[in-house]
């Protein structure tokens, strides 16, 4: 659990754009301890699901909340250089966001879980189109495929891509990630039985551990 301390320390900072030291808060509280599972969920995803609320009730402005935006997935990408990853063990994974989903956040840490365990990641970003993600997969024939998928409007861009990965890659392992699926139909996913819905990072790992022997 992450004191109240240093979450407000780190979103205030968060707020005026100050990277550098919001590193450090990083920085002192995994050292301190603190697993990255936890610095990702209950420190960078909280602090930025409070800064999305306060831009929705007008108290932020875009430009604040995309500085807020920038110096978060630099913490993200700078993880990497804190934390040491094993060695690579010949896994591949592929993330991604489906077409018109323009945050990918989420999709950067499932990405980062994959590297810190060890795994090769191509990392395709936001707003990819349908037939890029098929045409990498056909590239990089990956061992798992993460898919962002958090606005329910764009509910038939998600199920044509799942249509077009079940029939061109039938054996693929998908995890999918997102708010989306929260207010689909839970059977939605019934007739993939490759496809698993992940709901933490605790999760993620769990899989892609068992996935990594």
């Amino acid at each position: 659990m992450i004191k109240d301390i240093y979450f407000w320390d780190y979103f205030n900072n968060l707020l005026e754009g100050n990277k550098q030291k919001c590193r450090e808060i990083v920085l002192e509280l995994y050292n301190d301890g603190t697993d990255i599972k936890e610095l990702y969920t209950d420190l960078m995803q909280k602090a930025m699901y409070r800064v999305g609320k306060l831009w929705e009730e007008g108290r932020l402005t875009i430009s604040e909340e995309h500085l807020a935006t920038k110096v978060t997935e630099y913490l993200v990408d700078s993880t990497l250089d804190i934390v040491s990853a094993p060695e690579k063990n010949g896994k591949t994974a592929v993330i991604t966001c489906i077409d018109k989903e323009f945050h990918d956040l989420g999709a950067r840490i499932v990405t980062n879980m994959f590297e810190l365990n060890g795994w090769d990641t191509a990392f395709l970003g936001s707003n990819t189109p349908s037939r890029e993600i098929i045409r990498v997969i056909e590239q990089k024939k990956p061992d798992m495929l993460g898919i962002s998928y958090s606005l329910y409007l764009n509910h038939l861009r998600f199920m044509e891509l799942m249509g077009l990965i079940s029939k061109k890659f039938p054996d693929l392992k998908i995890l999918i990630g997102g708010q989306g699926l929260n207010n689909s139909d839970p059977a939605v996913l019934e007739s993939y039985t490759n496809a698993v819905y992940i709901t933490s990072l605790y999760q993620l790992d769990e899989i892609i551990k068992n996935s990594s022997k």
